[in-house]
């Protein structure tokens, strides 16, 4: 079973759609928003309710006697923090920094408060999954920074954690700090204790895959192949194989960066005679 849940807008799930997106992904169903606004925390969906559907998913999988992947994007701690996003907090963040006024601290309150519930709800989905027989990871990883403050950057800049300056001036340090996230990966068994470190996320994706020892399909197989020179490029950065950045500008004629670029166009947007040539490129 393949599935996805993203309880974010109608509007934004149907540009996906329309893009023939989830196709691509292998995707059969989708859990959107418009199925579940009676659970909502501040705006948005709860990580509450988020895991309840996942842990029906799973309870389904194991009914059904079928594997399942399953893609979530929970959406209760995204973007706006604003003060009032909650009508309540469950924590109180003090602090007597001159760097953040009332407002500020409130803003980051309200973020706290998002990760205070995502940290409840991941560890409810871990204990479920640690008291099922059958093998399970579970992979958390976020696409981007809060936007803190008034602006994007506002509050990462007022705490000095990067430069305080536009970002098209930021230097490999900024970039680095703010074009990147942690992610977790858990089992309920043995894993091993390997360190994949920074890397992109399809490349995690790929670890991932041949970590829980299915049969790869070509395409994973092909991104295995080239972390034997890179482990990730974004717009941004170049991360090489030993965990290093760089400006992605030094490194865009990297044949095999070139390689995986035109493999991406083919698969999303490529008519039948480039995808003949995609299956040339993973063979």
């Amino acid at each position: 079973m393949v599935t996805a849940q993203w309880p974010y807008t109608r509007t934004m799930s149907g540009f996906l759609i329309g893009l023939n997106f989830t196709p691509c992904l292998g995707l059969k169903n989708l859990f959107l928003r418009s199925k579940c606004l009676a659970h909502l925390k501040g705006p948005f969906i709860s990580d509450e309710y988020f895991t309840d559907r996942i842990i029906e998913k799973i309870l389904q999988a194991e009914d059904d006697e079928v594997p399942l992947f399953l893609f979530g994007i929970s959406m209760q701690n995204h973007w706006g923090f604003d003060p009032m996003k909650y009508d309540t907090l469950e924590l109180d963040v003090m602090s007597d920094s001159p760097y953040l006024d009332e407002d500020e601290l409130a803003r980051v309150n309200s973020f706290l408060q998002g990760i205070f519930d995502a940290d409840k709800q991941l560890g409810r989905l871990a204990d479920f999954v640690e008291s099922r027989d059958t093998p399970t990871i579970i992979v958390f990883f976020g696409d981007h920074l809060p936007i803190l403050g008034l602006h994007t950057d506002m509050i990462f800049e007022q705490l000095s954690w990067i430069s305080n300056q536009a970002g098209y001036l930021w230097d490999l340090h900024d970039r680095t700090r703010i074009f990147q996230t942690p992610y977790l990966v858990w089992a309920n068994y043995d894993l091993g204790q390997e360190d994949w470190g920074a890397l992109s996320t399809y490349m995690l994706a790929a670890r991932v895959a041949e970590a829980s020892g299915i049969n790869m399909n070509r395409y994973f197989t092909y991104l295995l192949g080239l972390a034997g020179h890179f482990r990730g490029i974004t717009n941004e950065l170049y991360i090489d194989i030993h965990g290093e950045f760089h400006p992605s500008r030094d490194n865009r004629n990297n044949p095999h960066i070139l390689a995986l670029e035109a493999l991406w166009y083919a698969k999303f947007f490529g008519d039948d005679e480039m995808r003949d040539s995609l299956a040339e490129i993973l063979e």
